[in-house]
């Protein structure tokens, strides 16, 4: 009996010593346990987001982001802190992922669950203060994974940004491609299509004379002017629109989807137009054709719609008003009616306030030079543009946010909020002078999200 005790309590010393060696050493926090890494087989893929050059604030070209491939406690990686050096480096005291590596903190190691060999982290505090659980308890998209950036020709031209340079140019746009890849042995490519965009000409004359200047600034200070921008992609520079200055400047902010986008332009600025608007028991239909005449308008009333809330075109309207828009005299004058305009195969049409979805007008707005990322200007517009027309409260109105790399909005609502959300966004980039963020995450709201299914912010 001793000896078969004797050799019992040798075999659990060897079995507890299998496992403090099979172990993680103690390095790690408490209940967590190693899975051995696989060195020869490990990738070792460095992905780059492109930002725009002409919105840094001073650091880097790209924010770098690390894939699920490289570990995050390479010994030859980590700085004194036990941050990976490889991450970028942002500036500002920025929040949120900027510069973080990105990691399904339930598939590290082997698969194993948990934050296995993993720097303790504030899983709640992610995404800059937001909690990054979704509504089913997923974790949210990571960065733009379309447009990550993962070339050796990325890298290198990454380099080159910040390395200086003598400039000595006088070429037309359409050769400042060339002479910038000749200066820095690196592929520059001019986007033609950006550059009728931004409403230039390929022939116009590029002189520019600079004694060691980093790259990254003196593309800053040739482009900015023109509307342009440079942008690094997986072949090289590319050479493209700012659309942040274009929408400063009221171009290229929106697009209409289910409308002719001439004649809304047309009808826009005539509905800007000043004007005095007297009428006295005038029938609606008298006092509509009087406008149609006086700002040279196509304009008809529904009369089915009116009959349905209890009104003819025979209804007699009086009004005065003096020296406001055209856009404010027919929302004054339709209001009392319950009635409301909309725009219609270059018409524009009277119709009552209730008109159904199918009637609905869809736009995509873009954030450019508003500040603004999608989700927080989901939330801007349905809090203040008519709250109760959003689907949030119950109302018909839908708004979906948009990344193609460009932020925006695709929106479904009625003419007149259209024109409300269009003053708004007018406004902010009249008041906005700061870079806008970068398109760093991308959160996908659940069908529990107070935005609906479908909506998506950033």
């Amino acid at each position: 009996m001793v000896f078969l005790s004797k050799s019992m309590l040798v075999a659990g010393a060897l079995t507890l010593s299998f496992f403090i060696v099979s172990g993680d050493g103690g390095d790690r926090g408490e209940g967590h346990q190693a899975t051995p890494i696989d060195v020869e087989n490990r990738p070792r893929t460095i992905q780059l987001l492109p930002q725009a050059l002409a919105q840094d604030s001073g650091g880097s070209g790209v924010v770098v982001e690390i894939g699920n491939g490289v570990s995050p406690r390479d010994p030859a990686r980590m700085g004194p802190t036990g941050v990976n050096q490889t991450m970028g480096q942002k500036g500002g005291g920025e929040k949120g992922r900027q510069g973080m590596p990105d990691m399904d903190m339930g598939r590290m190691d082997g698969g194993e669950k948990g934050r296995q060999g993993m720097p303790d982290m504030d899983m709640s505090r992610m995404d800059g203060g937001e909690n990054s659980i979704g509504s089913q308890g997923t974790r949210k998209n990571a960065l733009l994974d379309a447009w990550k950036l993962d070339s050796k020709t990325a890298e290198n031209v990454r380099k080159a940004l910040d390395t200086s340079y003598t400039f000595d140019i006088d070429v037309p746009l359409s050769g400042l491609n060339r002479a910038l890849a000749d200066l820095t042995g690196q592929p520059v490519f001019l986007n033609e299509r950006a550059v009728r965009e931004a409403k230039q000409e390929l022939d116009i004359p590029i002189k520019y004379t600079r004694e060691k200047t980093p790259l990254r600034s003196a593309m800053r200070q040739i482009l900015r002017p023109l509307c342009l921008k440079a942008s690094i992609d997986n072949d090289g520079i590319v050479i493209t629109v700012d659309h942040a200055a274009l929408a400063k400047a009221g171009i290229g902010t929106d697009a209409w989807i289910n409308v002719d986008q001439e004649m809304e332009r047309d009808l826009s600025a005539k509905l800007e137009q000043k004007g005095v608007f007297e009428f006295r028991d005038t029938p609606l239909k008298e006092c509509i054709s009087s406008l149609a005449d006086q700002f040279d308008l196509k304009m008809v009333i529904r009369e089915d719609a009116l009959e349905d809330i209890g009104l003819t075109s025979n209804h007699l309207i009086t009004l005065t008003l003096a020296d406001i828009t055209l856009q404010d005299a027919l929302s004054e004058m339709l209001f009392a009616l319950d009635c409301t305009y909309t725009v219609s195969g270059g018409l524009v049409v009277i119709t009552s306030a209730g008109i159904g979805e199918e009637d609905f007008l869809t736009r995509v707005y873009w954030l450019d030079g508003t500040g603004l990322m999608g989700k927080q200007a989901i939330e801007i517009i349905t809090a203040t543009v008519s709250p109760d027309m959003w689907q949030h409260l119950g109302g018909p109105s839908t708004i979906s946010g948009l990344i193609n790399p460009r932020a925006g909005l695709v929106i479904a609502t009625t003419y007149t909020l259209h024109k409300k959300i269009e003053r708004m966004l007018k406004t902010l980039r009249d008041s906005q002078f700061a870079p806008d963020p970068n398109l760093e995450l991308v959160e996908t709201f659940g069908p529990g999200s107070s935005m609906g299914a479908g909506s998506v912010g950033f």
